[in-house]
């Protein structure tokens, strides 16, 4: 994962931090030829970066990334919120998490 901050929220006020990059193994995909060895590592992933810009910088719960056409479904179930179509970034959508949505994400996670 790559992230930055702080990103000015598209749908709430204050800062947040925005997501350029987050991927997992290909052996952790879902394919209709794969069982993944490993789940729920892109939700872990995104758990420790909300948990560290909050509690060690903090930032208000939420971020935004640019999500590519085939991880829409996914981050839609993450009760993300489709912010539009991104010309500057090849029309890829944007999603955002808002800070109550966040807080939900948060606590419906277990602890490892």
């Amino acid at each position: 994962m790559v992230a930055y901050h702080p990103e000015q929220s598209d749908l709430e006020t204050g800062n947040i931090f925005y997501i350029d990059y987050i991927a997992t193994a290909p052996l952790n995909r879902k394919m209709p030829s794969l069982t993944p060895v490993y789940t729920g590592i892109g939700k872990a992933l995104i758990e420790s970066a909300c948990k560290h810009y909050n509690n060690s910088l903090q930032y208000k719960l939420g971020f935004s990334l640019h999500s590519l056409p085939d991880a829409e479904s996914f981050y839609k179930s993450l009760g993300m919120d489709e912010v539009g179509k991104d010309p500057k970034k090849q029309n890829l959508v944007k999603f955002e998490m808002r800070m109550q949505s966040c807080s939900n994400f948060l606590s419906t996670r277990t602890a490892v």
